[in-house]
C-alpha cells in the first residue's frame, strides 16, 4: 500500500514538474517584421525570418507557411526558448505579407 502512494506521488511531481517547464518556455505574445527565407538542405529546410541585422528566428507554425518565402512579412506569436536550435524559434499566430 505504501509504495502504490509513493509511485503515485511520484508520477504526479512528475507531471506537475513537466507542465511547470512547458509554461517557462513560451513567453507574451510578441511581433516581428522582416524578410522570411527557407535555410537548410532537403531533407532538413525550415523557415527562418532575419528581423534585423542580427537577429534571426527560426519558424514553427501549424498552417504551412513556405508560400511566404522570400518576402517581407509580419509576424505575432510566441518566442520559445529552445536551446537545441541553431536560431531562436518563434511559434506564428499569425503571418501577412507587409512588402
Amino acid at each position: 500500500m505504501k509504495l502504490n502512494t509513493k509511485i503515485v506521488i511520484g508520477i504526479l511531481l512528475i507531471i506537475f514538474i513537466c507542465c511547470q517547464e512547458d509554461k517557462k518556455t513560451q513567453t507574451q505574445i510578441t511581433e516581428n517584421e522582416g524578410y522570411a527565407y527557407l535555410v537548410g538542405n532537403e531533407p532538413f529546410t525550415r523557415m527562418v525570418i532575419q528581423v534585423n541585422d542580427s537577429t534571426v528566428y527560426t519558424l514553427i507554425s501549424e498552417k504551412d507557411i513556405r508560400n511566404f518565402q522570400n518576402k517581407h512579412v509580419k509576424i505575432t506569436g510566441f518566442i520559445i526558448n529552445n536551446e537545441t536550435q541553431q536560431y531562436p524559434v518563434f511559434k506564428v499566430k499569425e503571418i501577412r505579407v507587409t512588402k
